[in-house]
């Protein structure tokens, strides 16, 4: 079946989400559009649906006549009951979750796609483990991530040994999944960015002094940092100007700390922001800061956007980050707290000569190694080399 939709250039695909679509998620958008501008039908489902009484005691009912079946989940349920290592909260949240996997495996089970994405390989790696014994000529494949080596969850080991083969998004990444599933080819797909809005950067030089920063306003995304290393720049640049776009729980103090710095005449805080608005603050900025220390940090897709956009970009150290930014060449990797390296960089960004050459560069980066439609382009292959034999994933 697959191999014929390969060669009818139309292959099914179904992604399997904990929730579609998610406006903090715009990636998860993008991977599903650029699969379907190369032809692909892509099925979404989402594990964290909504379910009313009525239909999970329809689904219930179903599981008696219809597979994977009633005996699969009772064997899967008692399965992670009692493995060991893992806290039972998390094992709570997947027994909650086990007749949505079953939904979404009965009605993959019923399509029959050609390919089964995991998205995110924690909680829906379930529905993996009840519809692989029934789907033999489907391709099964998992996407692990940060989040995921955070859980550590056994079910997602469990869908890997299931998969024919795993997707991580950096390399950095490899070893430490190896650790987690177990020693297996591990294939590295760098996430990337819809460039069709980049098409027409605008001049570098032409841009006032203007500093943006985006994401959710949390304490790990460090924006209190951002505005102290500003306080420096305003020292130096009266005239700059500080976006910052999102919202979240730190707003308040966020902006306390900015009065007390005596710089809120210099910052903005725009809240949440559209993805195109975004992009209009960053074709307005020279430079783009993001000093977070969020764990789960890795190869952020923002300073991705920024890059295309041509700003100067300045981010933090996190796991992966020169995969993406060559310190000093088409970007800075600067320590969080490091303000006085943050102002040099913003200066560099404002007055140095060579600003417009790094930012022809971390524009080509970008357009080179980090356009979604490539990255839907490796999928594919992957997904047709597991079938064909090509690649050996175990």
């Amino acid at each position: 079946m697959f191999l014929d939709s390969c060669r009818s250039g139309i292959l099914r695909v179904a992604y399997v989400f904990m929730k579609y679509p998610v406006s903090s998620e715009t990636f998860a958008q993008r991977d599903v559009q650029a699969l379907e501008s190369k032809g692909c039908v892509v099925e979404k489902y989402s594990l964290a649906e909504r379910m009313t009484l009525r239909i999970m005691l329809i689904s219930l009912v179903r599981l008696f006549f219809r597979k994977p079946g009633l005996l699969a989940l009772c064997k899967l349920a008692l399965r992670v009951v009692f493995s060991p290592g893992w806290a039972g909260s998390e094992k709570l949240k997947c027994i909650a979750l086990l007749i949505p996997a079953a939904r979404i495996a009965e009605q993959l089970i019923e399509s029959r796609p050609d390919v089964i994405h995991l998205f995110w390989g924690h909680y829906p790696s379930l529905v993996t483990l009840l519809a692989r014994p029934h789907l033999s000529e489907a391709c099964f494949s998992i996407f692990l991530g940060a989040y995921d080596l955070e859980k550590k969850l056994p079910i997602s080991r469990w869908a890997s040994a299931q998969s024919d083969i795993a997707f991580t998004h950096a390399y950095v990444n490899r070893a430490p999944i190896c650790s987690l599933v177990g020693d297996r080819h591990i294939e590295v797909v760098h996430r990337g960015i819809d460039l069709a809005g980049y098409a027409q950067v605008p001049k570098f030089s032409d841009r006032k002094y203007t500093i943006f920063s985006a994401g959710r306003l949390i304490p790990d995304k460090g924006f209190d940092k951002i505005l102290r290393a500003f306080a420096l720049v305003v020292d130096q640049y009266p005239m700059a100007q500080l976006n910052i776009a999102g919202d979240g729980p730190d707003l308040l103090r966020l902006k306390a700390l900015a009065v007390a710095l005596g710089i809120n005449a210099n910052v903005s805080f725009l809240g949440w922001l559209s993805e195109e608005l975004v992009r209009d603050q960053l074709f307005e900025s020279r430079v783009f800061i993001l000093l977070s220390s969020k764990p789960g940090e890795r190869l952020p897709n923002v300073v991705k956007e920024a890059m295309a956009a041509g700003c100067i970009s300045i981010s933090s150290p996190s796991p992966g980050i020169d995969e993406l930014v060559a310190h000093r060449e088409d970007g800075f990797v600067i320590k969080a707290d490091a303000a006085s390296e943050v102002l040099e960089a913003v200066s560099f960004g404002f007055n140095s000569d060579r600003a417009e050459q790094m930012s022809q560069l971390a524009i080509e980066k970008i357009e080179k190694g980090f356009d979604v439609r490539n990255a839907a382009d490796a999928y594919i292959n992957c997904w047709v080399k597991v079938t064909t034999g090509e690649m050996d994933a175990k």
